[in-house]
């Protein structure tokens, strides 16, 4: 697993990628964190990605220790859905809230928005996200 930063996430060939699942866990003492499987776009370059070590099309993205996850979803779709934008935000309506309640000033989150081709849309305030090949 290779820890990303979000000016790394900003760089990847994300647009097109098939999602093949989305899972949210809560772990039981309260934290939760999102497995996103992805398969890149064959039209897509994989080198962005092998510069960061990983090697492979298919993919798991693990968001965790998650503050805030909101989900707008479109429950049906023709075929499988995909990654429209894949933005991480250094300012946001969510992180004001954060900072306002006093649990965003040390910078740990960062604000992931994930726009799918659906119209569904993913916020999501996270503290660390991590990457790995699954073929």
């Amino acid at each position: 697993m290779k820890p990303l930063s979000g000016i790394e996430i900003n760089k990847l060939p994300l647009h097109d990628a098939g999602i093949i699942f989305l899972l949210v866990e809560e772990s039981g003492n309260g934290t939760v964190s999102i497995k996103i499987r992805l398969e890149i776009n064959k039209e897509e370059s994989l080198e962005p990605f092998a510069n960061l070590g990983i090697r492979g099309k298919v993919l798991d993205f693990i968001l965790d220790s998650c503050w805030l996850v909101n989900y707008k979803g479109v429950g049906y779709t023709y075929g499988q859905d995909g990654i429209q934008d894949w933005r991480v935000l250094n300012e946001s309506p969510f992180l004001n809230e954060l900072k306002k309640i006093g649990n965003g000033d040390k910078g740990k989150f960062l604000h992931h928005h994930i726009e799918l081709h659906s119209g569904s849309c993913l916020d999501v305030l996270v503290a660390s996200i991590t990457i790995e090949s699954i073929d």
